[in-house]
């Protein structure tokens, strides 16, 4: 779990240092004042990325060059990691103050699922925003899954800017064969875990809803995608196409993925409010997944922004039950709840970057 964090120069906070000493943590305080940021602090020490925002230029403080995070984590086991992250002329990644100098190895420390109100689009915008919330969740818990990403995420890189400019076949067979091992695994592993969060969404629906007969994740990867030798074969029976395109136009980062309730596609035809409870349903099921993967059990840090206040008591009483699988959970609200859930929970009140404890 997350003993204590520091901020400077982050969004909202000229500096910031808060203790977390129990599991559920509740960030309160009116709209504005901080309190998401807070969360995405705590994303970006877990995945070198925001939930929010992909541009790096929006997270540092208004008028500051970079901006500086730590958090030191408490394993449960006597002793204690300090991640630091510190963004200003380049970036500079330390675990226990030893210089990390590549981001995989930074990553995968602790198992992150967000909850955050744009949750819906995972439903109903387009491949890429699934994608990302693939990539991200697998990237958390795997850190297999993670080297195969980047690797595949370079070579795919350097496939492209051959068949744009200078064709060169010896160069292109030999990312070709990096893409083609690389991406076979990250289908495996996509496959993988569509496979385990459908029955366990499929349960959590039938708790909240019963009208629910059947769901399925469909994922849709390309044909030939199954094993490194299919998907290189692909890629050499493509490779003229792609030249005339001047870009890779087969791999897993064009896949996607269905949300199929009751036999029909939730994107073209779910109401707004199924499309809502199924992305829910979602990271509801990602937490129960994802907290069994690894041999660390159930070291999940879930990160909740003010996504309850709509739900039906059904809905809300599967939300706690599947949350309080985590090891630790943070909160925002603009006022804390009545739910019982919270009886223990520490309150941090967040006013114009500063934070007092209640």
């Amino acid at each position: 779990m997350i003993h204590d964090i520091s901020l400077k120069n982050f969004r909202n906070f000229e500096r910031l240092d808060a203790c977390f000493s129990r599991k559920i943590n509740v960030f309160a305080g009116a709209n504005g004042q901080g309190k998401t940021n807070l969360l995405e602090a705590i994303y970006f020490l877990g995945l070198l990325r925001s939930f929010r925002t992909s541009s790096l230029a929006d997270l540092g403080r208004i008028g500051t060059e970079g901006f500086f995070l730590s958090a030191t984590l408490d394993t449960g086991k006597g002793w204690k990691h300090l991640l630091e992250i510190d963004y200003s002329d380049k970036r500079r990644l330390r675990i226990d103050a030893a210089p990390v100098h590549k981001a995989s190895h930074f990553i995968c420390q602790f198992k992150l699922v967000a909850f955050t109100p744009g949750d819906i689009m995972l439903v109903t915008q387009n491949a890429s925003v699934r994608r990302r919330f693939i990539n991200m969740l697998l990237s958390s818990a795997d850190p297999i899954y993670l080297a195969a990403l980047n690797s595949y995420s370079d070579a795919l890189k350097m496939r492209n800017t051959l068949l744009r400019e200078t064709f060169d076949l010896g160069s292109m067979l030999a990312f070709e064969k990096i893409l083609a091992e690389n991406g076979a695994l990250i289908t495996n592993k996509r496959r993988e875990i569509l496979t385990e969060l459908t029955p366990e969404m499929l349960r959590i629906f039938r708790s909240i809803r019963n009208d629910v007969k059947s769901f399925a994740l469909k994922y849709a990867p390309f044909n030939g995608s199954e094993d490194a030798g299919s998907y290189l074969a692909k890629l050499s029976d493509t490779r003229a196409r792609d030249v005339s395109k001047g870009y890779t136009t087969i791999g897993p980062h064009t896949d996607d993925f269905d949300f199929v309730l009751n036999g029909r596609s939730l994107r073209h035809f779910g109401s707004n409010g199924f499309c809502r409870l199924a992305s829910l349903c979602l990271k509801m099921a990602s937490v129960s997944v994802i907290a069994q993967k690894g041999d660390e059990g159930s070291k999940v840090i879930t990160l909740v922004d003010d996504v309850t206040g709509d739900l039906d008591s059904a809905a809300t009483d599967a939300f706690f039950e599947t949350i309080d699988k985590s090891e630790q959970v943070f909160f925002t609200f603009t006022e804390v709840p009545g739910n019982g859930f919270f009886d223990c929970a520490e309150i941090f009140h967040i006013a114009d970057g500063h934070i007092a404890t209640h």
